[in-house]
C-alpha cells in the first residue's frame, strides 16, 4: 500500500527533523 509507505517515510522525516533540532 502506498499510503503506508508514505506515512513511514514522512515518520522517519519527522524523527530526523527532531534528531536535528536536539543538536542545536
Amino acid at each position: 500500500d502506498i499510503r503506508k509507505a508514505f506515512s513511514v517515510l514522512k515518520g522517519i522525516a519527522v524523527d530526523l527533523e527532531r534528531d536535528k533540532q536536539f543538536d542545536q
